[in-house]
Protein backbone atom coordinates (compact mmCIF):
# COMPACT_ATOMS: atom_id res chain seq x y z
CA UNK A 1 0.00 0.00 0.00
CA UNK A 2 1.53 3.75 -0.75
CA UNK A 3 1.21 7.00 0.83
CA UNK A 4 -1.54 8.92 -0.01
CA UNK A 5 -1.12 12.19 -1.24
CA UNK A 6 -3.48 14.80 0.34
CA UNK A 7 -3.89 18.32 -1.02
CA UNK A 8 -5.07 21.39 0.84
CA UNK A 9 -6.30 24.07 -0.69
CA UNK A 10 -6.97 27.25 1.58
CA UNK A 11 -6.21 31.08 0.90
CA UNK A 12 -5.43 31.24 4.66
CA UNK A 13 -2.04 30.50 5.71
CA UNK A 14 -3.35 29.17 9.51
CA UNK A 15 -5.68 27.05 8.47
CA UNK A 16 -3.51 25.42 5.94
CA UNK A 17 -0.43 24.58 7.96
CA UNK A 18 -3.03 23.59 10.67
CA UNK A 19 -4.18 21.10 8.66
CA UNK A 20 -1.32 20.06 7.21
CA UNK A 21 -0.05 19.50 11.15
CA UNK A 22 -3.44 17.25 11.79
CA UNK A 23 -3.24 15.68 8.67
CA UNK A 24 0.03 14.03 8.89
CA UNK A 25 -0.19 12.85 12.80
CA UNK A 26 -2.81 11.17 11.58
CA UNK A 27 -2.52 6.97 12.39
CA UNK A 28 -4.88 5.37 10.29
CA UNK A 29 -5.22 1.00 9.36
CA UNK A 30 -6.18 2.54 5.98
CA UNK A 31 -3.65 4.42 5.79
CA UNK A 32 -0.83 1.91 6.71
CA UNK A 33 1.62 4.16 5.29
CA UNK A 34 1.09 7.52 6.19
CA UNK A 35 -0.55 10.37 4.55
CA UNK A 36 1.80 12.85 2.79
CA UNK A 37 0.37 16.89 2.35
CA UNK A 38 0.76 19.57 0.34
CA UNK A 39 -0.56 23.04 0.48
CA UNK A 40 -1.97 25.38 -2.24
CA UNK A 41 -3.00 28.86 -1.49
CA UNK A 42 -4.36 29.67 -5.03
CA UNK A 43 -7.89 27.67 -6.01
CA UNK A 44 -6.66 28.34 -9.70
CA UNK A 45 -3.57 26.72 -9.53
CA UNK A 46 -4.80 23.84 -7.12
CA UNK A 47 -7.39 22.98 -9.59
CA UNK A 48 -4.37 23.04 -12.43
CA UNK A 49 -2.30 20.80 -10.01
CA UNK A 50 -5.45 18.22 -9.49
CA UNK A 51 -5.64 17.87 -13.38
CA UNK A 52 -2.18 16.96 -13.64
CA UNK A 53 -0.84 15.37 -10.49
CA UNK A 54 -2.50 12.22 -8.30
CA UNK A 55 -3.89 13.22 -5.32
CA UNK A 56 -6.20 10.85 -3.56
CA UNK A 57 -8.15 13.04 -1.39
CA UNK A 58 -8.64 17.16 -1.31
CA UNK A 59 -8.95 19.21 1.35
CA UNK A 60 -10.76 22.03 0.10
CA UNK A 61 -11.85 25.70 1.56
CA UNK A 62 -14.98 27.16 0.06
CA UNK A 63 -14.31 31.43 0.64
CA UNK A 64 -11.74 33.28 -1.02
CA UNK A 65 -11.19 36.02 1.23
CA UNK A 66 -9.73 38.54 -1.50
CA UNK A 67 -12.66 38.13 -4.10
CA UNK A 68 -15.49 39.62 -3.31
CA UNK A 69 -17.45 38.50 -6.22
CA UNK A 70 -17.51 34.43 -6.20
CA UNK A 71 -15.83 34.44 -2.59
CA UNK A 72 -18.88 32.35 -0.81
CA UNK A 73 -18.37 29.78 -3.55
CA UNK A 74 -15.47 29.55 -5.29
CA UNK A 75 -14.42 26.18 -3.83
CA UNK A 76 -17.71 24.39 -4.21
CA UNK A 77 -17.62 25.82 -8.00
CA UNK A 78 -13.65 24.23 -8.14
CA UNK A 79 -15.86 21.04 -6.62
CA UNK A 80 -18.32 21.09 -9.44
CA UNK A 81 -15.80 21.17 -11.56
CA UNK A 82 -13.95 18.39 -10.36
CA UNK A 83 -16.77 16.15 -10.55
CA UNK A 84 -17.04 17.01 -14.46
CA UNK A 85 -13.60 15.35 -14.78
CA UNK A 86 -12.81 12.73 -12.93
CA UNK A 87 -14.18 10.90 -9.16
CA UNK A 88 -11.85 12.43 -6.36
CA UNK A 89 -12.51 12.01 -2.22
CA UNK A 90 -12.97 15.83 -0.83
CA UNK A 91 -13.56 17.10 2.42
CA UNK A 92 -14.75 20.60 2.42
CA UNK A 93 -13.26 22.57 5.25
CA UNK A 94 -15.08 25.87 5.63
CA UNK A 95 -16.13 28.35 7.64
CA UNK A 96 -19.42 28.92 5.35
CA UNK A 97 -20.17 24.70 5.20
CA UNK A 98 -23.68 25.35 3.97
CA UNK A 99 -22.24 26.02 0.60
CA UNK A 100 -20.87 22.55 0.29
CA UNK A 101 -23.79 20.69 2.10
CA UNK A 102 -25.79 19.70 -1.30
CA UNK A 103 -22.42 17.98 -2.17
CA UNK A 104 -22.47 16.19 0.92
CA UNK A 105 -22.43 11.90 0.62
CA UNK A 106 -20.01 8.83 1.61
CA UNK A 107 -16.65 10.43 0.05
CA UNK A 108 -17.62 14.04 0.18
CA UNK A 109 -17.51 15.55 3.80
CA UNK A 110 -18.13 18.93 4.90
CA UNK A 111 -16.51 20.16 7.64
CA UNK A 112 -17.17 23.75 9.63
CA UNK A 113 -13.75 25.20 10.37
CA UNK A 114 -16.05 25.82 13.57
CA UNK A 115 -14.71 22.10 14.89
CA UNK A 116 -11.11 22.93 14.25
CA UNK A 117 -8.80 20.17 13.04
CA UNK A 118 -10.51 17.51 15.20
CA UNK A 119 -13.47 17.62 13.09
CA UNK A 120 -10.92 17.45 9.76
CA UNK A 121 -9.48 14.33 11.39
CA UNK A 122 -12.69 12.54 12.18
CA UNK A 123 -14.09 13.24 8.50
CA UNK A 124 -10.86 12.17 6.77
CA UNK A 125 -10.73 8.82 9.80
CA UNK A 126 -14.07 8.39 8.04
CA UNK A 127 -13.43 8.12 4.68
CA UNK A 128 -10.74 6.50 5.30
CA UNK A 129 -12.30 3.67 7.35
CA UNK A 130 -14.50 3.04 3.78
CA UNK A 131 -11.17 1.60 2.36
CA UNK A 132 -12.11 3.08 -0.96
CA UNK A 133 -8.34 4.06 -1.41
CA UNK A 134 -7.38 0.85 -0.23
CA UNK A 135 -9.38 -0.54 -2.98
CA UNK A 136 -8.03 1.96 -5.43
CA UNK A 137 -4.39 0.94 -4.54
CA UNK A 138 -5.20 -2.72 -5.07
CA UNK A 139 -6.74 -2.28 -8.59
CA UNK A 140 -3.84 -0.14 -9.90
CA UNK A 141 -1.60 -3.29 -8.87
CA UNK A 142 -3.58 -5.76 -10.26
CA UNK A 143 -4.00 -4.03 -13.21
CA UNK A 144 0.13 -3.17 -13.65
CA UNK A 145 1.00 -7.06 -12.81
CA UNK A 146 -1.87 -8.00 -15.85
CA UNK A 147 -0.44 -6.20 -18.34
CA UNK A 148 3.03 -6.12 -17.91
CA UNK A 149 3.79 -9.65 -16.37
CA UNK A 150 0.45 -12.13 -16.97
CA UNK A 151 -1.51 -10.77 -19.95
CA UNK A 152 1.26 -10.58 -22.65
CA UNK A 153 2.20 -14.17 -21.52
CA UNK A 154 -1.38 -15.30 -22.29
CA UNK A 155 -1.47 -12.83 -25.50
CA UNK A 156 2.06 -14.56 -27.03
CA UNK A 157 1.38 -17.93 -26.43
CA UNK A 158 -2.97 -18.42 -27.05
CA UNK A 159 -4.36 -15.11 -28.87
CA UNK A 160 -2.29 -15.30 -32.05
CA UNK A 161 -4.65 -14.30 -34.76
CA UNK A 162 -7.27 -12.59 -32.26
CA UNK A 163 -8.99 -9.38 -32.69
CA UNK A 164 -7.05 -6.46 -31.34
CA UNK A 165 -9.13 -6.18 -28.33
CA UNK A 166 -8.62 -9.60 -27.05
CA UNK A 167 -6.18 -8.59 -24.20
CA UNK A 168 -8.49 -5.72 -23.29
CA UNK A 169 -11.45 -8.65 -22.97
CA UNK A 170 -9.38 -10.73 -20.82
CA UNK A 171 -8.30 -7.73 -18.73
CA UNK A 172 -11.91 -6.85 -17.58
CA UNK A 173 -12.49 -10.36 -17.05
CA UNK A 174 -10.04 -10.67 -15.18
CA UNK A 175 -10.53 -7.90 -13.32
CA UNK A 176 -14.11 -8.34 -12.46
CA UNK A 177 -13.27 -12.38 -10.96
CA UNK A 178 -10.59 -10.58 -9.23
CA UNK A 179 -13.16 -7.98 -7.42
CA UNK A 180 -14.65 -11.03 -5.68
CA UNK A 181 -11.64 -12.43 -4.67
CA UNK A 182 -10.62 -13.41 -0.94
CA UNK A 183 -7.78 -10.95 -1.30
CA UNK A 184 -10.65 -8.19 -1.88
CA UNK A 185 -12.78 -9.27 0.76
CA UNK A 186 -9.64 -9.52 3.34
CA UNK A 187 -8.64 -5.64 2.86
CA UNK A 188 -12.32 -4.41 3.21
CA UNK A 189 -12.35 -6.14 6.29
CA UNK A 190 -15.22 -8.48 5.22
CA UNK A 191 -15.62 -12.21 6.36
CA UNK A 192 -13.50 -14.55 4.40
CA UNK A 193 -15.81 -17.73 4.71
CA UNK A 194 -19.63 -15.94 4.70
CA UNK A 195 -20.68 -13.41 2.45
CA UNK A 196 -22.04 -9.93 3.41
CA UNK A 197 -25.34 -9.29 2.59
CA UNK A 198 -24.44 -6.38 0.43
CA UNK A 199 -22.42 -8.74 -1.32
CA UNK A 200 -25.23 -10.23 -3.21
CA UNK A 201 -26.40 -7.25 -5.00
CA UNK A 202 -25.51 -4.94 -7.54
CA UNK A 203 -26.50 -1.16 -7.38
CA UNK A 204 -27.30 -0.03 -9.57
CA UNK A 205 -28.93 -2.79 -11.55
CA UNK A 206 -26.41 -3.81 -14.01
CA UNK A 207 -28.76 -3.70 -17.39
CA UNK A 208 -30.38 -1.14 -19.02
CA UNK A 209 -33.50 -2.85 -19.00
CA UNK A 210 -35.36 -5.29 -17.01
CA UNK A 211 -33.35 -8.69 -15.81
CA UNK A 212 -33.77 -12.07 -13.30
CA UNK A 213 -33.51 -11.33 -10.36
CA UNK A 214 -33.70 -7.40 -10.51
CA UNK A 215 -35.51 -5.69 -7.71
CA UNK A 216 -37.93 -3.36 -7.52
CA UNK A 217 -39.88 -0.73 -5.41
CA UNK A 218 -43.38 0.42 -5.66
CA UNK A 219 -44.97 3.87 -3.41
CA UNK A 220 -48.16 3.25 -2.45
CA UNK A 221 -50.84 5.74 -2.41
CA UNK A 222 -52.09 5.08 1.52
CA UNK A 223 -48.70 6.70 2.71
CA UNK A 224 -47.81 3.30 3.79
CA UNK A 225 -44.22 1.95 3.19
CA UNK A 226 -43.20 0.85 -0.36
CA UNK A 227 -43.66 -2.62 -1.34
CA UNK A 228 -40.83 -5.21 -3.49
CA UNK A 229 -41.23 -7.08 -6.02
CA UNK A 230 -38.58 -9.36 -7.67
CA UNK A 231 -38.03 -10.27 -11.26
CA UNK A 232 -38.62 -13.95 -12.15
CA UNK A 233 -38.55 -14.12 -15.94
CA UNK A 234 -35.35 -15.93 -17.07
CA UNK A 235 -33.07 -13.46 -19.08
CA UNK A 236 -33.22 -14.80 -22.07
CA UNK A 237 -37.47 -13.33 -22.53
CA UNK A 238 -35.88 -9.94 -21.43
CA UNK A 239 -32.98 -9.07 -23.34
CA UNK A 240 -34.08 -6.03 -25.21
CA UNK A 241 -31.54 -4.41 -27.86
CA UNK A 242 -31.66 -2.02 -30.75
CA UNK A 243 -34.34 -3.83 -33.37
CA UNK A 244 -34.93 -6.71 -31.10
CA UNK A 245 -37.83 -6.12 -28.48
CA UNK A 246 -37.71 -8.54 -25.58
CA UNK A 247 -40.07 -11.76 -26.19
CA UNK A 248 -42.46 -10.90 -23.46
CA UNK A 249 -45.08 -8.59 -23.11
CA UNK A 250 -45.62 -9.12 -19.73
CA UNK A 251 -42.76 -9.59 -16.56
CA UNK A 252 -43.79 -11.98 -14.20
CA UNK A 253 -43.27 -10.49 -10.96
CA UNK A 254 -42.63 -12.29 -6.66
CA UNK A 255 -43.97 -10.28 -3.82
CA UNK A 256 -41.18 -9.58 -1.46
CA UNK A 257 -42.47 -9.43 2.06
CA UNK A 258 -40.55 -8.04 5.17
CA UNK A 259 -39.08 -10.85 6.90
CA UNK A 260 -39.52 -9.35 10.05
CA UNK A 261 -43.49 -10.23 9.24
CA UNK A 262 -42.95 -14.05 9.04
CA UNK A 263 -44.89 -15.95 11.63
CA UNK A 264 -41.88 -17.91 12.88
CA UNK A 265 -39.39 -14.55 12.45
CA UNK A 266 -42.45 -13.17 15.12
CA UNK A 267 -42.55 -16.27 17.35
CA UNK A 268 -39.02 -16.73 17.09
CA UNK A 269 -38.62 -12.99 18.58
CA UNK A 270 -41.35 -13.41 21.03
CA UNK A 271 -39.83 -16.29 22.80
CA UNK A 272 -36.36 -14.69 23.16
CA UNK A 273 -37.92 -11.60 24.94
CA UNK A 274 -39.97 -13.90 27.34
CA UNK A 275 -39.09 -15.78 30.30
CA UNK A 276 -39.39 -19.49 27.95
CA UNK A 277 -36.80 -22.09 28.75
CA UNK A 278 -33.96 -22.45 27.10
CA UNK A 279 -35.30 -25.47 24.81
CA UNK A 280 -38.42 -23.59 23.52
CA UNK A 281 -36.07 -20.67 22.52
CA UNK A 282 -33.68 -22.95 20.64
CA UNK A 283 -36.62 -24.39 19.20
CA UNK A 284 -37.94 -21.11 17.92
CA UNK A 285 -34.68 -20.62 16.70
CA UNK A 286 -34.50 -23.85 14.61
CA UNK A 287 -38.10 -22.55 13.15
CA UNK A 288 -36.68 -19.22 12.39
CA UNK A 289 -33.43 -20.70 10.85
CA UNK A 290 -35.34 -22.57 8.80
CA UNK A 291 -36.92 -20.20 7.12
CA UNK A 292 -33.60 -17.95 6.82
CA UNK A 293 -31.78 -20.73 5.03
CA UNK A 294 -34.68 -20.99 1.77
CA UNK A 295 -35.46 -24.93 3.97
CA UNK A 296 -39.22 -23.36 3.15
CA UNK A 297 -40.17 -24.18 0.10
CA UNK A 298 -42.43 -21.03 -0.99
CA UNK A 299 -40.41 -19.10 0.58
CA UNK A 300 -36.84 -17.51 -0.75
CA UNK A 301 -34.83 -14.68 1.46
CA UNK A 302 -33.00 -11.53 0.58
CA UNK A 303 -30.72 -10.12 2.85
CA UNK A 304 -31.66 -6.66 3.29
CA UNK A 305 -28.89 -3.56 2.68
CA UNK A 306 -28.41 -0.02 2.65
CA UNK A 307 -32.31 1.39 2.89
CA UNK A 308 -34.05 -2.11 2.40
CA UNK A 309 -35.20 -4.16 4.44
CA UNK A 310 -34.75 -8.17 5.12
CA UNK A 311 -36.95 -9.33 2.44
CA UNK A 312 -38.74 -13.06 1.67
CA UNK A 313 -40.16 -13.57 -1.53
CA UNK A 314 -43.25 -15.06 -1.46
CA UNK A 315 -43.67 -17.76 -4.45
CA UNK A 316 -47.41 -17.75 -3.94
CA UNK A 317 -47.96 -14.12 -4.57
CA UNK A 318 -47.12 -13.22 -7.83
CA UNK A 319 -48.04 -11.18 -10.80
CA UNK A 320 -47.95 -10.03 -14.63
CA UNK A 321 -46.60 -6.65 -14.99
CA UNK A 322 -46.41 -4.80 -18.40
CA UNK A 323 -43.06 -4.87 -19.88
CA UNK A 324 -43.81 -1.24 -20.59
CA UNK A 325 -44.58 -0.04 -17.03
CA UNK A 326 -41.42 -1.14 -15.74
CA UNK A 327 -39.73 1.65 -17.34
CA UNK A 328 -42.29 4.27 -16.12
CA UNK A 329 -41.45 6.12 -12.69
CA UNK A 330 -44.35 3.92 -10.66
CA UNK A 331 -41.89 1.06 -10.94
CA UNK A 332 -37.93 1.87 -9.03
CA UNK A 333 -35.42 -0.48 -9.79
CA UNK A 334 -33.09 -0.19 -7.32
CA UNK A 335 -30.80 -3.32 -7.45
CA UNK A 336 -29.88 -6.49 -9.30
CA UNK A 337 -29.39 -9.92 -7.41
CA UNK A 338 -25.81 -11.02 -8.41
CA UNK A 339 -24.80 -14.30 -9.79
CA UNK A 340 -25.46 -17.01 -8.49
CA UNK A 341 -27.89 -15.53 -5.90
CA UNK A 342 -30.44 -14.32 -9.00
CA UNK A 343 -30.00 -17.94 -10.79
CA UNK A 344 -30.56 -19.87 -7.61
CA UNK A 345 -33.62 -17.95 -6.84
CA UNK A 346 -35.13 -18.75 -10.27
CA UNK A 347 -34.17 -22.26 -9.82
CA UNK A 348 -35.94 -22.17 -6.15
CA UNK A 349 -38.89 -20.68 -8.12
CA UNK A 350 -38.88 -23.33 -10.97
CA UNK A 351 -38.97 -26.82 -8.61
CA UNK A 352 -41.73 -24.83 -6.45
CA UNK A 353 -44.33 -24.01 -9.79
CA UNK A 354 -43.47 -26.86 -11.25
CA UNK A 355 -44.16 -29.72 -8.45
CA UNK A 356 -46.45 -32.09 -9.36
CA UNK A 357 -49.03 -32.66 -6.31
CA UNK A 358 -50.24 -36.67 -5.63
CA UNK A 359 -53.16 -37.79 -3.25
CA UNK A 360 -50.98 -39.11 0.06
CA UNK A 361 -50.45 -43.00 -0.14
CA UNK A 362 -52.16 -44.98 2.51
CA UNK A 363 -48.94 -46.35 4.46
CA UNK A 364 -50.37 -48.63 6.76
CA UNK A 365 -49.93 -51.42 4.51
CA UNK A 366 -46.15 -50.50 3.92
CA UNK A 367 -45.79 -50.22 7.34
CA UNK A 368 -46.67 -53.69 7.79
CA UNK A 369 -44.76 -55.42 5.48
CA UNK A 370 -41.73 -53.30 6.97
CA UNK A 371 -41.98 -53.86 10.40
CA UNK A 372 -40.45 -56.62 12.57
CA UNK A 373 -42.49 -59.30 12.76
CA UNK A 374 -42.86 -61.11 16.01
CA UNK A 375 -40.53 -63.53 17.24
CA UNK A 376 -42.30 -67.28 17.82
CA UNK A 377 -42.44 -68.48 21.55
CA UNK A 378 -40.41 -71.58 21.86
Amino acid sequence: MRTWRVLVIDDDKGHRESARDAIVAIRHTGAANGLSVELEDDFDRGEKRIKTERFDIVILDIRKDEDPEHKETVGADLFTRIKGDFFLPVIFYSAVPHHASPHKSLFVAVVDKAEGVNGLKAALGALLDTRLLALQDHLDRTQKELLWSKLPEFITGAGQGGPPTEACGVLARTLARDLRSNEVRKLLGLNETTLHPVECYVVPASAPHPMTGDLYSVSQNNGQSSEYWVVLNPACDLVETEGRPPKIVSVLMAKCNNASDHPELIAWKQKVASNASVDKKAKAEEKATFVLTNREPHSHLLPGFHCVPDLLVSFRDLKLVPYEDLKTDHWKRIASIDSPFAESLNSRFVQYFGRIGVPDIDLTVVKSRLQPQPVPGP
